[in-house]
């Protein structure tokens, strides 16, 4: 009796949460350890120059808060994480890389209001990178860091995998739940 195969909604939503959760871990990791440093916020250094402000609310909430909800919804939700589904994550860091890449290869450059933030970093708009951080004007440094992004997937491929794992054990004991029951798709 041969299994049904998964429709393919299920799959692309299967795809996407293999996706979202740890890429938005490396979003939190990468933009307070490089982009902006937390130990170089003028509130948590004293003041010693340079320094930067807080950002707003919108910064905090694509690098950290929507993190955190996506966080809970991992650990209260029954979807299984699978670590035959996590290349997707890798697909998609390598195609960010590829596109930072031509980013920079075709002078896309930044909009407008990065006019000043493009001046701090020595840039034109039209030269200036997505991330000053990853700047492809420097190959060695952007190379290393695009190295590091992509070990720091297959990190946290196994430590979704493992918070999964762990979700599922402790659901199972404590809630009554059975948890990540689901087939691979």
């Amino acid at each position: 009796d041969a299994e049904e195969p998964q429709p393919s909604l299920i799959s692309s939503v299967m795809a996407l949460f293999m996706m979202v959760d740890p890429l938005s871990m490396l979003v939190v990791i990468l933009y307070w350890t490089l982009d902006r440093p937390i130990w170089k916020f003028c509130a948590v250094n004293g003041g010693i120059e340079p320094c930067y402000d807080w950002p707003n609310y919108l910064g905090f909430f694509v690098h950290g808060g929507d993190w955190v909800l996506l966080t809970i919804n991992f650990f209260v939700g029954n979807m299984p994480f699978y670590i035959n589904n996590s290349a997707w994550v890798l697909l998609f860091a390598l195609i960010y890389l590829a596109w930072s890449y031509l980013h920079y290869v075709l002078r896309i450059g930044r909009a407008p209001h990065f006019e000043q933030e493009c001046a701090k970093l020595g840039y034109a708009l039209r030269d200036c990178p997505i991330y000053g951080v990853m700047d492809w004007a420097d190959p060695k440094k952007a190379g290393t860091i695009a190295a590091g992004a992509t070990l720091g997937c297959v990190v946290l491929i196994g430590v979704y995998w493992i918070m999964g794992w762990l979700r599922d054990k402790v659901g199972a004991r404590c809630c009554c739940m059975p948890r990540g029951g689901g087939r691979a798709p």
